[in-house]
């Protein structure tokens, strides 16, 4: 008999101590269990976020419209796996970020023209900068709130599709099969379906964009002048 010697515990894995006390409301493996990563430890999905669950529904989508006879039955069914319930919140978001977008630079006038002028107390300028630092806050928390909603549809669309792939792969005929190449099925999960994925994410900015420009336009103009038309046309160059 020989003894074994103690196997080697592997080096935990740490990250600095602030940044583990800002992002432990973020992961739910920091709050768990301290020890080896398991699959027990690991958060469960909801079950509207299962790849059969998004397959099937993306497959009721696709056969109702090819029985109703509607042109492009794959896209429409494509956009069905993008919730609307996540698109309304997301432009819920986008609204309030460009609502404290608009803000700020009048709070930031209006302590500007106090201390150039000398008026109002130190509790108001003191407020005042307060309210501009929760108007960050709020814009930094939307902001990530639509990027968030925004990479959930467009994870969701990129998981039903890909199951959707591989459900059709896995009953085509080895005749079918073989005129497909790897490198074709391949750039169709993960090149295009990535591209669904971020195009998911960012389409609110299709129309916050412009919003936002019409709102800057508006307020330079007012402010400004005729001075604030060459801004203007670099912004509106930019933008296109």
């Amino acid at each position: 008999h020989v003894e074994q010697p103690p196997a080697e515990q592997p080096p935990r894995l740490r990250i600095g101590l602030a940044a583990e006390f800002y992002h432990v409301y973020l992961t739910p493996l920091m709050r768990s269990k301290r020890g080896t990563l398991t699959l027990d430890g690991l958060p469960r999905l909801p079950a509207e976020d299962d790849a059969m669950v998004l397959l099937e529904r993306f497959r009721a989508a696709l056969s109702k419209r090819q029985l109703d006879g509607s042109g492009r039955a794959t896209q429409r069914a494509t956009l069905s796996l993008l919730w609307p319930r996540f698109q309304l919140s997301i432009s819920l978001w986008m609204l309030v970020g460009l609502a404290t977008d608009g803000a700020q630079p009048f709070l930031i006038a209006t302590l500007v023209r106090e201390l150039r002028t000398g008026t109002g107390s130190v509790g108001t300028r003191l407020g005042i900068v307060a309210a501009i630092g929760a108007l960050c806050l709020v814009n930094t928390a939307s902001l990530q709130q639509v990027l968030w909603f925004g990479s959930r549809c467009g994870m969701r669309a990129k998981v039903g599709l890909s199951a959707a792939v591989y459900h059709k792969m896995m009953r085509l005929e080895l005749g079918s099969v073989a005129s497909w190449s790897s490198s074709a099925v391949s750039n169709l999960v993960a090149i295009d379906l990535a591209r669904l994925e971020l195009s998911a994410m960012f389409f609110c900015f299709t129309w916050g964009t412009p919003l936002c420009l019409v709102m800057c336009a508006t307020l330079a103009g007012v402010r400004i002048g005729v001075a604030a038309l060459p801004g203007i046309a670099f912004l509106v160059a930019l933008l296109l």
